[in-house]
């Protein structure tokens, strides 16, 4: 076998590996997980509603922090997670979320009804 033919052979074989280490990316969506300063994670999610409004709820254990009509609100859970989904309160603002819908009650800018988590 050849000199030629040989390098051939090589140059082929490291062209066919590079192609197979390939990987796909990740999809995207709108949730955001980011970790704060005492270690804890931190997941930011939009959900636009039926209106046309929309709102941020980033969450992290068990409190959210929700940005609606220019305010924002940090609510606390009150009630366990269930198959109804999860409520977040500070006593006037509620957020109930469940799989990949949510509303918010009393917050600026509102109604918050009928909202579905944003996926890009």
């Amino acid at each position: 076998m050849g000199v030629k033919m040989k390098r051939f052979l090589i140059a082929a074989s490291l062209l066919a590996l590079c192609a197979c280490n390939t990987q796909a990316p990740a999809p995207t969506t709108s949730s955001t997980d980011t970790a704060t300063d005492a270690g804890a994670s931190v997941i930011t999610e939009t959900f636009a509603c039926a209106n046309g409004a929309s709102f941020t709820a980033a969450s992290s254990g068990d409190d959210v922090t929700v940005t609606a009509g220019g305010q924002t609100y940090h609510l606390h859970t009150t009630t366990p997670t269930t198959a109804a989904g999860q409520t977040y309160s500070d006593g006037h603002v509620e957020f109930w979320e469940h799989q990949d819908m949510g509303s918010l009650t009393n917050a600026a800018g509102g109604p918050y009804d009928q909202c579905q988590l944003q996926i890009e």
